[in-house]
């Protein structure tokens, strides 16, 4: 899933306020298990009867797994998978507090005050094998810093940045996409 922010070129203090304040996730524990999704379905059962189980995905980040189970109307677990690689797309959550790190980072507010129309989009998951934070078990998401120069009619990249959700923060602050981009298929060359 793809969401898009927008800011002026400069953040005014009562926005740099609402930044670092707004995200549930900035008071987060990234040691935690935390959900990613959950949702209800019915499921036929073998008797013919009709049952609604309940799904939740989960990270784990200090075991670097994701599990996906399912529960019956009872409360009795019914299947739980558990796997090194994602299950689940960003939340929300998490792709809001990336989004208010990049925006926030020293490092890269030069490039973001010098830009016309600055904005974050992406929030897409990146495993690497060559890089042990974004490789099995992790949690990384991909967002390119942009500029609209022109609204409608060009779009610039200023920067491709990684934000480790693992750990909360930012991994790589000018990955080149063409050389750095996600393995194929991280699921089926175990």
């Amino acid at each position: 899933m793809a969401t898009t922010v927008r800011l002026g070129s400069t953040l005014s203090i009562a926005a740099f306020v609402a930044l670092l304040t707004a995200p549930p996730l900035l008071a987060q524990d990234f040691n935690s298990e935390r959900v990613l999704r959950t949702w209800q379905t019915d499921v036929k059962l073998q008797s013919g009867d009709i049952d609604r189980w309940t799904f939740t995905i989960a990270y784990d980040p200090v075991e670097g797994l994701y599990t996906r189970t399912a529960v019956d109307t009872s409360g009795r677990v019914v299947d739980s998978i558990a796997s090194e690689f994602s299950m689940a797309a960003p939340t929300e959550g998490e792709i809001e507090y990336a989004r208010q790190l990049i925006l926030t980072d020293r490092e890269l507010q030069p490039l973001i005050d010098s830009a016309a129309r600055p904005f974050v989009e992406g929030g897409f998951e990146l495993v690497r094998r060559d890089n042990p934070s974004c490789s099995a078990g992790s949690r990384c998401l991909q967002f390119d810093l942009m500029d609209a120069v022109v609204p409608g009619e060009h779009i610039k990249r200023i920067r491709y940045i990684i934000v480790d959700m693992r750990t909360g923060q930012i991994l790589d602050r000018d990955v080149n996409p063409v050389t750095e981009a996600n393995i194929r298929r991280p699921n089926l060359d175990r």
